[in-house]
C-alpha cells in the first residue's frame, strides 16, 4: 500500500486562490501516477483549508467520498503517525491512501521517521511504516 501525506493549501481560514491553484498541480501529480480510483481512499482533517482541498484531489482523480479523521486535525492530541498505521492496518484492500493534514502534524509524523525538511504547502510525501522511509515526491 503506498501512503500519502498532503499539506493542505495555502490559506487564511480556507484556500486562497493560490492555495487552489497549488492543490490544483498536486492534484494533477497524483493523477500522473495512475493511481486506481476504486482502490484509493482520501482521507482528511475537519478544518475547511483541509477540506477543501481534499475535494480538489478528490474531484481532479475521480474518487468516491471523503472520508474526515479527527487525528489529521491541526494541533489534535491524538497520535497522527498510529492512527494513520492502523488505518492502513485495517484497510489492507485499498492500494493507496491519500491524507490530508497540517503542520505541525506533518513534519512531526515525518520526522519521526527520520525526514528533516520541510512540508511546503500542497506539498506529497510517502511514507513507508515498515523500514521507516520517506520520500519528497513533490512540490508545487
Amino acid at each position: 500500500m503506498r501512503i500519502f501525506l498532503v499539506r493542505h493549501g495555502d490559506a487564511m481560514g480556507g484556500l486562497m486562490d493560490f492555495g487552489r491553484g497549488q492543490i490544483s498541480r498536486t492534484a494533477d501529480f497524483f493523477k500522473s501516477l495512475g493511481l486506481d480510483a476504486s482502490k484509493t481512499v482520501l482521507l482528511t482533517s475537519q478544518l475547511p483549508r483541509a477540506v477543501e482541498t481534499a475535494e480538489i484531489i478528490r474531484q481532479t482523480l475521480g474518487l468516491g467520498e471523503v472520508l474526515p479523521k479527527s487525528w489529521l486535525r491541526c494541533g489534535t492530541s491524538e497520535n497522527t503517525a498510529t492512527s494513520l498505521a492502523q488505518f492502513a492496518v485495517d484497510n489492507a484492500d485499498f492500494t493507496a491512501v491519500i491524507a490530508v493534514s497540517h503542520m505541525p502534524e506533518i513534519e512531526n509524523l515525518l520526522g519521526k521517521l527520520g525526514f528533516n525538511g520541510a512540508a511546503g504547502n500542497g506539498s506529497v510525501h510517502e511514507i513507508e511504516f515498515q523500514s521507516r522511509t520517506v520520500a519528497r515526491l513533490f512540490q508545487p
